[in-house]
């Protein structure tokens, strides 16, 4: 897998791929063995995303099948914030304390 272009690495601070991905399975209600299967991945390597392992995908066909398979932007799963702010879910919150408040 490739290291992402900076400039698309999203601009708030906790807000990265591997969050995205697992926020997204999780709000989705997949377990990471279902959503693995379904992406395309094995789990491990979905796994080795979530816990930020890697910072890009090396095959834009993973973001496609995510997206859809998890019901969120394409743009945003893999760019975040930076792709555009309107295309954030309402459930994904950009500042990590929010989520441990809630």
């Amino acid at each position: 897998m490739k290291a992402m272009n900076p400039q698309l690495a999203g601009g708030t601070e906790g807000d990265n791929l591997g969050r995205r991905f697992r926020e997204s399975r999780e709000h989705a209600g997949l377990t990471q063995q279902a959503a693995a299967k379904s992406i395309g991945l094995s789990a491990g390597q979905l796994g080795r995303i979530e816990r930020g392992g890697v910072s890009m995908v090396a095959e834009p066909g993973t973001i496609v099948r995510a997206a859809r398979i998890y019901g969120v932007p394409q743009a945003w799963l893999y760019a975040g914030a930076m792709a555009a702010a309107r295309l954030v879910p309402a459930w994904y919150s950009l500042q990590p304390e929010a989520r441990a408040a809630a």
